[in-house]
């Protein structure tokens, strides 16, 4: 898979971007598949789409867009299992009451189980996230990641929920964050807007789009300097808090085992 970086990628990577992504970054979201073992609603009536996870999946793929968009970086993936990769739905993410009573059902029956709410809890809309908070506090075997947000407020208002360690990177690649838009909200409302759908075509301003992927982490950039975030706190954001995670994992993996 090859990207094509323009100038204004270029800039945005410089200017904003390459003085905040650390030198090693953990992935904490991508999807590795082989496109043979993607079904269809048909296929699988009970599911939207099923993707098979595969090692022998997509991986130079993912490793081509990383270098495109991550140059200079080293970025690793996990590869265990013993944690649970949540992709709400509903309307209103983890503020709908059916959704917010099952996590906290299954976090509690299942304590060395590690839950991994995916897309900020597929929360762009940070009020979801507020309505939330004083229950998400409680459940401490609860994680979260980056990927695709692209609203600076929703990100804020997570990591003040969940804390700092508890919040880690994701691409969401392939092939979400490797195209050219954003996630942009309103209302309570969500849309992908990309180069095929966006109705907008301004003549007063540079009316590209860069990658999703750099928008999101403009915006983590930003979430970072609202909450006045550490360096090394920033750090944990891409690398140490995926570790801590693999960490906890791998203890409960050899208690259990034992």
């Amino acid at each position: 898979m090859v990207l094509n970086i323009e100038d204004i990628d270029a800039s945005i990577w410089r200017d904003e971007l390459d003085g905040v992504v650390p030198q090693q970054i953990h992935d904490a979201h991508t999807h590795v598949y082989r496109g043979t073992d993607s079904r269809a609603p048909e296929q699988e009536p009970a599911s939207w789409r099923a993707m098979y996870c595969s090692s022998e999946g997509n991986l130079e793929d993912l490793r081509a867009v990383d270098a495109a968009l991550l140059p200079g970086r080293t970025v690793s993936r996990f590869t265990t299992g013993g944690m649970v990769m949540l992709h709400l739905s509903r309307k209103t993410g983890i503020a709908d009451p059916d959704n917010l009573a099952d996590l906290e059902r299954l976090a509690g029956r299942y304590p060395n189980v590690q839950w991994n709410l995916c897309h900020a809890a597929r929360s762009y809309v940070p009020a979801f996230l507020e309505r939330s908070a004083d229950r998400l506090r409680t459940i401490p075997n609860l994680w979260s990641d980056t990927s695709s947000v692209c609203d600076a407020d929703a990100l804020t208002a997570l990591i003040s929920i969940l804390g700092a360690d508890r919040m880690m990177y994701g691409s969401d690649d392939l092939t979400v964050s490797a195209r050219r838009g954003k996630y942009i909200t309103f209302g309570y409302a969500w849309v992908d807007l990309n180069e095929g759908n966006s109705p907008f075509h301004p003549d007063h301003c540079d009316p590209r789009m860069t990658y999703i992927r750099y928008e999101s982490l403009r915006a983590l950039k930003r979430a970072a300097g609202h909450l006045a975030l550490s360096h090394e706190q920033i750090q944990n954001l891409f690398l140490g808090n995926a570790q801590a995670l693999l960490s906890i994992v791998k203890k409960t993996a050899r208690q259990t085992r034992t």
